[in-house]
């Protein structure tokens, strides 16, 4: 049985690593790579995560920051959408008038000025489009953390009741609820295992 609780904790932290760790760690995860890194450094030494832990506080409160700011990312996009389509109206406005009078006169300037600001506004948005596609993976890699720790609370509980089942002499039953919850938590993280080493040969082609 012990055995089979060594090999649960195994699978669990092999299942939690990224295809993208390694050297690529701190890149791949960017702004939350820290938090990330402290998971994985306490889960490797065997420190038990809870539900209630502050490194779920944290990975919580880290998910909910970077949501907030994807929701403000989209409103601030659709502002400047809009100072956009007013700058492109203008310059619409001013070449017509330039063919009606036959002579570009100021307006020329005024062209290039407002084409200017085209730009500028054309790099705001994709600026802030790029952050909402990083904000997204670091939520991904933040709730997939939290997962972790979920399943290594799980680990612990049942590890709890294999010792307290031995230490009151109790047999634990092969087909008995403890050996079943134990096989079904195994055959979980193994399939996880599995899916993580297709992911990471697939990264490193």
């Amino acid at each position: 049985m012990s055995v089979m609780m060594n090999g649960m904790r195994h699978l669990l932290r092999s299942a939690a690593r990224p295809a993208c760790c390694g050297q690529q760690w701190t890149r791949c995860v960017g702004g939350v790579g820290q938090l990330v890194a402290e998971v994985e450094t306490a889960l490797a030494g065997g420190k038990l995560l809870e539900r209630g832990s502050p490194m779920y506080s944290q990975l919580n409160a880290q998910v909910h920051r970077l949501r907030a700011e994807n929701d403000q990312f989209v409103v601030d996009v659709q502002n400047l959408k809009k100072a956009r389509a007013e700058l492109v109206a203008e310059e619409a406005r001013m070449i017509a008038k330039i063919h009606a009078d036959g002579q570009s006169g100021h307006h020329g300037s005024k062209i290039v000025e407002t084409l200017k600001q085209i730009e500028d506004l054309d790099r705001q948005m994709a600026m802030l489009r790029s952050q909402q596609v990083q904000n997204v993976r670091d939520v991904g890699l933040l709730k997939r953390q939290k997962v972790t720790i979920e399943k290594s609370e799980e680990v612990m509980k049942l590890e709890r009741q294999v010792q307290e089942a031995l230490g009151q002499a109790e047999p634990v039953q092969e087909d008995g609820p403890l050996a079943t919850s134990i096989a079904e938590a195994v055959q979980r993280l193994r399939d996880e295992f599995d899916a993580n080493s297709v992911s990471s040969a697939e990264a490193k082609k």
